[in-house]
């Protein structure tokens, strides 16, 4: 008779229902790892309260997914044509990335910047609104403005140094 039991509530609709998940939550999301350098590519800006004497506000990143390769261009403005000249400085030393990777910031997601990736074959991302982890710039960018800070420290010609 148990086993008659199990097999009714097994089958009942109401039952399956109302019953309780007691399974463990399932883990985290592995991040894929990249098979090939310089293909996908993180991007980011950061900056504007780090006014240095040359001008300089924002630094642009971009990072490698395969082999965590850095480059940084320093801007008076974080400008849809300052990312796509530097994309285009990019692809002339490394070759074209298939995937660019970028939070959804205007400069990102305006008409020009998805064309010039469209005309050079590169694929658009966006990671999570609200979700910075997503993008592996945020991180580097985090390292690399408390270094900034810890220098700026009375020392405004910072981007000379980077």
């Amino acid at each position: 008779m148990k086993d008659d039991v199990k097999e009714w509530i097994k089958e009942c609709e109401p039952c399956q229902r109302a019953k309780v998940e007691h399974r463990l939550p399932m883990g985290m999301m592995e991040i894929a790892k990249p098979r090939h350098i310089f293909k996908t590519i993180y991007t980011d800006y950061f900056g504007k309260k780090l006014k240095s004497t040359g001008g300089n506000c924002y630094a642009f990143v971009m990072v490698d997914a395969g082999s965590c390769w850095l480059d940084v261009l320093l801007t008076e403005m974080a400008e849809v044509d300052t990312t796509i000249a530097q994309i285009v400085k990019f692809t002339k030393r490394w070759g074209y990335p298939r995937t660019i990777v970028s939070d959804n910031a205007t400069t990102f997601r305006s008409e020009r910047f998805q064309a010039k990736c469209a005309e050079m074959g590169i694929v658009n991302k966006y990671i999570s609104a609200y979700h910075p982890q997503g993008n592996l710039a945020e991180r580097l960018n985090q390292a690399l403005k408390t270094c900034i800070l810890a220098y700026i420290d009375g020392h405004q010609d910072w981007d000379k140094h980077i």
